[in-house]
């Protein structure tokens, strides 16, 4: 997938690439990424992008921000040579990085959430799926369902797909993972939503079939 300049620079800013989080600099926040969105738009620079050619000096002159608040965007837009590995690794397996300057950020969820929505998330299969009516079933991790919930979550999964809607759930165990074998059973559209770990989940059982 090939990146634009806004894009790269949105995934420098925001994404953890070091084991335990151990960065030299801490990535930004949705809200601190918004507000620098805002301080480069209103300055001579106009694009995120334009920051990645910019020395310490020049972030304090064209932001308005503190030296160590300089040395922090400084240090986390020269991490390019980390972010290409780790993009790379995650592409090895099937994961691909999506920010909000790539065409296929999900325009629904821009719409809805607006400054809230993440800068960047991950996502593995297919992209149009989250423009897909659906239904969303999700319950508390690790609660156990007695047989007459998950008979109530398999016939709500029959009916949502005879309708001809996607299934949405969070991926964690209990009701979303008895609501996701119902869609495998009947051969229906999941998507989900994690929390957790990517990798660990498209691994799992089932999960990997699909």
């Amino acid at each position: 997938m090939n990146y634009s300049d806004n894009a790269f620079a949105t995934m420098l800013l925001t994404m953890a690439l070091s084991p335990n989080r151990e960065e030299y600099a801490r990535p930004y926040s949705v809200q601190e990424f918004r507000k620098l969105e805002e301080m480069v738009r209103a300055s001579n620079l106009h694009q995120l992008g334009r920051l990645l050619n910019v020395d310490i000096s020049g972030l304090m002159m064209y932001l308005g921000i503190s030296e160590e608040e300089a040395y922090r965007v400084f240090t986390l837009l020269n991490r390019s040579v980390q972010l290409t590995y780790a993009l790379e690794n995650r592409l090895n397996e099937g994961i691909e990085v999506v920010t909000v300057y790539d065409e296929n950020y999900p325009q629904r969820l821009a719409c809805r959430m607006r400054t809230c929505a993440p800068p960047f998330f991950y996502r593995c299969g297919a992209s149009e799926l989250l423009n897909q009516r659906a239904v969303a079933i999700v319950g508390i991790s690790g609660v156990k369902t007695t047989g007459e919930v998950r008979e109530g979550i398999e016939r709500l999964v029959r009916d949502v797909v005879q309708l001809g809607y996607a299934v949405i759930t969070g991926g964690e165990l209990g009701v979303s993972r008895v609501a996701a074998n119902a869609v495998m059973q009947c051969g229906g559209t999941l998507v989900d939503i994690l929390g957790g770990s990517m990798q660990e989940h498209i691994h799992s059982d089932g999960i990997a079939e699909m």
